[in-house]
Parts: structure tokens; sequence; C-alpha cells
């Protein structure tokens, strides 16, 4: 997960509006279906404007499937009891149920797919655009002086092996030194 892309403003914004255009359509859809009359123009416009509210509050990172698909079935769920008192749309209570659960369901995965693409895409951007950009701008030409670290003299590292030069045995006997 990249947790700056969905910060920035653009992101943020589309993101939430997708989603409550996505949450809203599909409730009012349902309940124009159910009773009969599409849901008044202005009880739309309230419920687009509250979701993407919310929305734009979560959309700060990107999201799995499982918070895509509960925040849509949430959405669903509120917008239902809305819809319900200002539209008097009710329909069977389990089919209801059932109509707000596989489209909440199916819209979620949906969303979550459509959110890795576009994160990857945002990734893809950011490395093989911005960052050689950003290299290529902040490149001071000419040489760049390389610091070494300092040698180590007189230090014994505990794991190092060093194989050059005559074994450790020679010291201990010097006829089977090589000269």
């Amino acid at each position: 997960m990249m947790p700056g892309a969905g910060a920035l403003p653009a992101v943020r914004v589309c993101r939430a509006t997708v989603f409550a255009l996505l949450c809203v359509a599909l409730a009012a859809a349902g309940h124009g279906y159910a009773a009969g009359t599409p849901v008044p123009g202005s009880t739309t416009v309230s419920a687009l404007l509250a979701v993407a509210a919310v929305a734009w509050v979560v959309a700060d990172r990107e999201r799995g499937p499982i918070a895509i698909g509960g925040g849509l079935l949430g959405g669903q769920a509120v917008l239902h009891l809305w819809f319900g008192v200002e539209h008097g749309a009710h329909g069977g209570a389990a089919g209801m149920l059932a109509a707000h659960v596989l489209a909440a369901s199916v819209c979620g995965l949906w969303l979550w797919r459509g959110e890795r693409a576009v994160f990857a895409l945002v990734r893809t951007l950011f490395t093989r655009v911005v960052l050689p950009v950003l290299v290529a701008v902040t490149a001071v030409p000419g040489r760049v002086p390389v610091e070494y670290p300092a040698p180590l003299r007189g230090v014994r590292l505990r794991h190092a092996m060093s194989r050059r030069g005559p074994p450790v045995v020679a010291e201990l006997s010097p006829e089977l030194a090589v000269r």
C-alpha cells in the first residue's frame, strides 16, 4: 500500500467522488425502481454531498476490499433509511436487504480493483516520470565527492574469515611454512 499518494488532494477528491456517485446512484436507482417513481433530485444531491464528505474523510490512503465493501454496504444502509423516509419506497425487507448486499458486494469489488489500478498507475508514474525528473533537476553537474569510511585498523571482526597468506598453523610449526 502506498500511504502518500491517496492524500494528494486531486486523487482524494476523485476517489471520494467516484465512491459517492456509485453509492448514491445505486441506492437511488434501487429505490426509484421499488417505488415506481424516481427519488427527488434534491434528496439525491443532498445524499451525494453527504456521502462524498464522508468518503473524502476516509480517502486518505489506499483501502482494501473489506474496507471498501464495508463502506459501501454501510452507505447503502444509511441511504436506504434516508430514501425510505423521504421517498416512501419500502420494498420487501428480505428482497431489499439481498439487493443491497449483492449490489454493495459487486460494486465494492469493482471499486477495489479500480483503486488498485489507480494506485498502480500513480506508483508507476511516480517511479518512471517524477523520480527521474527530480534526479535530473537536483543533480549538480561535475564531480561529486565520495566519502569512504575510515579503514578498520587493529579491529578483529568476529565472523570475518581471512584466507590470504599462509595458514595459521604455519606460525606454530615453522617447518610447514611456505617460503
